[in-house]
């Protein structure tokens, strides 16, 4: 089983789309854990209304194409359009973390986690003792 960190976001009904997110992920992974939702204002979007953001865990024996597919997937069955900053967004889903992997290409680990306090504070939430691996 490999450990997972899944980054969450919306700024249309936010917490109902997150809860969602929460269920559908129940579907597919084990051991989901949810962090506390936080809200932010909106970067890079027209539509202005604010994010509201958590990380997830979970664990999966999955490889990491079928995760990143396999979260586009439930962003689309939650009914996502792009391009985000004309819509909205009513899903965003970003694998954050895949166990240890470091690969650029794929941008794993998500500089997200370096840059923003509405990803980094979740993730130390449920995941206090991590130590993030540098790209």
């Amino acid at each position: 089983m490999t450990q997972i960190y899944i980054g969450a976001g919306s700024n249309q009904n936010g917490e109902y789309h997150l809860k969602c997110a929460y269920l559908d992920l129940k579907h597919v992974f084990d051991e989901v854990v949810m962090s506390p939702i936080y809200i932010s204002d909106a970067y890079g979007s027209e539509v202005g209304k604010k994010y509201h953001n958590c990380v997830f865990s979970a664990s999966t024996t999955l490889d990491v194409d079928a995760c990143i597919a396999l979260l586009k997937q439930i962003e689309n069955e939650n009914g996502r359009q792009r391009p985000a900053r004309l819509y909205g967004v009513s899903l965003d889903l970003d694998l954050l973390l895949f166990g240890h992997l470091v690969d650029k290409a794929r941008r794993i680990p998500r500089e997200d986690i370096y840059k923003y306090d509405f990803v980094s504070q979740p993730l130390k939430d449920i995941a206090p003792d991590l130590i993030l691996p540098r790209p």
